[in-house]
């Protein structure tokens, strides 16, 4: 008998978007496998890192300086290169 991602046997047959037959132990859907669970969270974690230095540098400026255009367009510069380097993890 097949397995699920989770290694329970597979109760459910399920085809995919791709063709492909998907086996799962829940009416619902395959489990992730370990490795799975442990790749979302590593991504996870590299994100949240970066938000945190960029809302960081976003506080650090806003506390040290005026709100004049300069200052705006600096704080816009830094939430542009916080999107950047979320879409690349």
């Amino acid at each position: 008998m097949d397995k699920c991602g989770c290694g329970n046997d597979a109760r459910y047959v399920k085809i995919g978007e791709s063709g492909i037959e998907e086996q799962s132990c829940n009416r619902y859907g395959r489990c992730p496998t370990y490795e799975e669970i442990r790749t979302s969270l590593e991504v996870s974690s590299k994100r949240l890192g970066v938000f945190k230095k960029a809302v960081d540098m976003i506080d650090d400026y806003f506390e040290y300086s005026n709100e004049s255009k300069k200052d705006q367009k600096k704080v816009f510069q830094i939430l542009g290169n916080l999107t950047d380097a979320l879409a690349n993890t």
